[in-house]
C-alpha cells in the first residue's frame, strides 16, 4: 500500500522531480529500495519496488548509474573486484523494459557472487 501511495504522489506532484527530494532524499530513498532487493526480503514487492526505482532514477539517470556502484560496494558483501564485474555488466539502458530487466539480472547476478563467498 505504501508503495502505491508513493507512486502515486510521484504521478500527481511530481515527488521525484522536486529540488528537496532530488537534494535531500533521493539518495537514501533509492539506498533502501536497493537494499531491499538486494536483500531479498521483499521478493513478492520486486516488480513494485524496481518500478520506483526506475522512476525515481529517471529523473537522472546518469546520476543512478554512477552512484549504483556505491550502494552495492557500500554493502561490504562483495569484492570490490565482484561489485566492479557486476556493475560492468549492467547495461545503461533507460527504457523501462531493458532497464528492469538489466537490474534483475544484476540482482540474481549479486545472489550468485554472494553464494560464492
Amino acid at each position: 500500500y505504501i508503495l502505491t501511495l508513493f507512486e502515486s504522489l510521484n504521478q500527481k506532484q511530481k515527488l521525484f522531480q522536486r529540488d528537496l527530494f532530488a537534494h535531500q532524499m533521493r539518495s537514501s530513498f533509492l539506498n533502501i529500495f536497493i537494499n531491499i532487493l538486494l536483500d531479498f526480503s521483499h521478493n513478492i514487492l520486486r516488480d513494485e519496488i524496481i518500478s520506483i526505482i526506475y522512476q525515481i532514477a529517471s529523473t537522472n539517470f546518469e546520476a543512478f548509474f554512477g552512484e549504483l556502484y556505491d550502494y552495492i560496494n557500500n554493502r561490504g558483501a562483495l569484492s570490490s573486484d565482484q561489485v566492479n564485474l557486476l556493475i560492468s555488466h549492467f547495461s545503461h539502458e533507460t527504457d523501462i523494459p531493458s532497464f528492469t530487466r538489466n537490474l534483475s539480472v544484476l540482482l540474481n547476478d549479486y545472489k550468485f557472487l554472494l553464494s560464492q563467498n
